[in-house]
């Protein structure tokens, strides 16, 4: 019985992981950004990507988000 719950709640957790990383993907491949204003410079917008880690590889924003979930 115990072996039965652990592989469900080990299933449960990857499957958890896996729809996290599938929709933290899809809000990145989304085109546009929270930052689309004209009024904004090139080097204000730079400034804003690295403020914001937007200038990170995906998979280091992603360890960042889900750390910041737990």
């Amino acid at each position: 019985m115990i072996k039965y719950i652990l592989k469900r709640i080990s299933i449960s957790v990857v499957t958890l992981f896996v729809i996290t990383f599938i929709l933290f993907l899809m809000l990145d491949l989304m085109p546009g950004s929270p930052f689309n204003d004209d009024k904004i410079t090139p080097e204000q917008r730079v400034l804003i990507n690295e403020k914001y880690g937007l200038d990170k590889p995906i998979i280091e924003r992603f360890v960042k988000y889900t750390s910041l979930m737990v």
